[in-house]
């Protein structure tokens, strides 16, 4: 049990590896829009899913229409329209500030995973809650004055809080959905998925007439490449190591694994941006402040019970 428990830790964090590189890929792609680089990426998730399309065939004959019903929805809230609206937020904001706000995932994922809400986490949360907003506002502020708390950054958030709710409730939704549905490997779910987000993408982009100007696009062989980077990476593969954790661990370890996407999306988009400097500067300013308050919460909370021992 343990072993495969840490197996699905490690599965979690390589995922997360892959899953940093859709808060790089809108900055480096600055010339395409949010729809184009979502086409791009479940174009080639697709196409390479289609490589086991037998298999995926006798899968589907042995799901229900219900079944179906929820993997259409998890595709969705988690992939294709997740990723539209994720690209659109990144590029309307910022790489950084997108990790951040996502980073926030454990935070939800604990949220929606306790309908019988324990007040022992309120602390802890407000303080979560309170760091994430320091190193929203310090950024805002700080970078270009009151200049960029423009309706386009606020748009931009909008849209990543937005991406944020769909994702933990995808998160704890495909748990329970692997969890159920053992017999499915995880390398047949992660093919179905890209089957049914292209399904879906490929119509939306065609009708957004989209296709004839990124054909001829000067920049079309770099967004071919970043293209499979994200289809093969962060979706399919990445998809795969996902389905192994949520198999193998718990909805509150996972919650867990999921800051490793925001380290790795941080991380990509600091050094791509080279903004050393002030990422340190954003994250001393919230983290700093965290631990203060902790530290002096904990000292509160020593005394108290030295009081009541004595007593």
């Amino acid at each position: 049990m343990y072993r495969s428990q840490n197996r699905g830790i490690m599965a979690g964090i390589l995922a997360g590896v892959f899953w940093g590189t859709p808060f790089l890929v809108p900055m480096v792609l600055a010339n395409f829009s949010g729809l184009e680089i979502t086409f791009g990426r479940f174009f080639f998730f697709g196409l390479i899913s289609l490589l086991s399309l037998p298999k995926l065939i006798r899968v589907m004959q042995s799901l229900t229409i219900r079944e179906m019903l929820q993997i259409i929805i998890l595709s969705a809230t988690g992939f294709w329209l997740y990723s539209l609206i994720l690209f659109m937020g990144v590029r309307e904001s910022d790489g950084i500030i997108a990790s951040l706000i996502i980073g926030s995932l454990p935070v939800t994922v604990t949220l929606f995973s306790r309908p019988n809400f324990n007040r022992r986490l309120i602390l802890g949360l407000i303080l979560i809650i309170f760091g994430l907003a320091c190193l929203l506002v310090y950024p805002l502020v700080f970078k270009a004055n009151l200049a960029s708390l423009s309706q386009v950054s606020l748009r931009g958030i909008i849209l990543l809080l937005i991406a944020l709710v769909m994702w933990s409730w995808f998160a704890l939704a495909n748990s329970r959905f692997m969890a159920t549905h053992t017999h499915i490997r995880s390398l047949d779910y992660s093919s179905l998925i890209g089957v049914v987000s292209l399904i879906f993408i490929l119509p939306i982009f065609v009708l957004s007439h989209h296709g004839t100007s990124l054909l001829i696009h000067p920049e079309l062989v770099k967004f071919i490449l970043w293209s499979m980077v994200l289809g093969f990476g962060a979706s399919w593969l990445a998809n795969i190591f996902w389905a192994y954790t949520a198999k193998n661990c718990p909805p509150s370890i996972g919650g867990a694994l999921i800051i490793s996407e925001t380290i790795f999306g941080l991380v990509y988009s600091f050094i791509f941006s080279k903004k050393r400097s002030k990422v340190f500067d954003v994250l001393k300013f919230g983290y700093v402040l965290k631990f203060k308050l902790v530290l002096k919460f904990k000292r509160v909370l020593k005394f108290v019970v030295c009081k009541l021992l004595v007593v």
